[in-house]
């Protein structure tokens, strides 16, 4: 039996049932399928704020066969955007405590939107749907060679995520990783080594995994930390390996201490800051390289 959709409204996402059905504004246009997944994200209002009158949600998520229907709500107007598993060249998902975000990128467009964390593990199911429909990569060869206790050295959060990962998939190995660390800046003049500290003193942590169909980085919301500030964003971005097309390996802008990684998966760059004295670089470049050459 239904519930009214403003009695169930919340931070949830819900997915679509009989017990939580379309909202109304979407009920003409989302096509007909058999969906495997479908499910309806709210529009980021508080609960004492909304009212039976109102439009309640924002986004509904459809995934079918090869592709992800996503309709929109802009005003009384719902829009469509079918993307084809073919062109999701990226999947990126923010999380900073309640406040979560979605991207999904394909050649040309980036496709976004907020939802709140305590719905997390439906953000995961779509995800997990998504890369379970990409391309195997059968090439696991020269695998870059960190134990899977080196994920100790870096923050718990990290250790936690990527033991939790083993025991859901295959093939996935420690690629790269970075512990948190402090930075000198030794080529810098006393007024800019004060400077810089202060608003960047430590370089954050981050663990960089393959699986059998893409480069997973695992990051915090921001590569760098001002002194005293605790980050609590975390970041997990799935790259597809097909559309790896060049991997660049610069200096930082802020110091030389530090190495910008630059994945460029068709028209978007993601990137990843390693120590430059980093052990696990060199094998990361050698690894991503013959990826790219594939």
């Amino acid at each position: 039996m239904a519930i009214t959709e403003y009695d169930a409204f919340g931070p949830w996402i819900y997915e679509v049932t009989d017990k939580h059905p379309l909202p109304p504004q979407f009920e003409k246009q989302v096509e007909e399928h058999d969906y495997e997944i479908l499910i309806k994200i709210p529009r980021d209002i508080e609960r004492r704020k909304a009212n039976p009158d109102m439009a309640l949600y924002n986004y509904v998520i459809g995934c079918f066969e090869e592709k992800i229907y996503i309709y929109q709500r802009l005003e009384s107007e719902v829009t469509k955007h079918i993307v084809n598993i073919k062109e999701v060249c990226a999947l990126r998902d923010l999380h900073n405590l309640l406040l979560g975000e979605y991207q999904l990128y394909t050649a040309d467009s980036i496709i976004s939107f907020k939802y709140n964390t305590v719905s997390s593990d439906l953000i995961k199911k779509l995800t997990d749907w998504i890369r379970s429909k990409q391309v195997f990569n059968k090439e696991q060869s020269s695998v870059p060679s960190i134990n899977d206790e080196a994920v100790a050295s870096i923050d718990d959060i990290y250790s936690n995520i990527y033991h939790a990962m083993q025991r859901e998939e295959d093939h996935l190995k420690i690629i790269a990783l970075q512990e948190k660390v402090k930075l000198k800046y030794v080529n810098h003049n006393p007024i800019q080594k004060i400077y810089k500290s202060l608003l960047n003193s430590h370089l954050q942590s981050g663990l960089y995994l393959k699986s059998s169909t893409d480069i997973i980085l695992l990051q915090r919301g921001f590569s760098f930390t001002k002194m005293g500030y605790t980050d609590y964003s975390n970041m997990f971005t799935y790259i597809p390996f097909k559309h790896i097309k060049n991997v660049s390996v610069n200096p930082s802008s802020l110091t030389s201490e530090v190495v910008n990684i630059k994945i460029e998966a068709n028209n978007h760059t993601f990137d990843m800051m390693l120590k430059a004295d980093n052990a696990s670089l060199k094998g990361f470049e050698n690894y991503i390289e013959k990826i790219c050459s594939k």
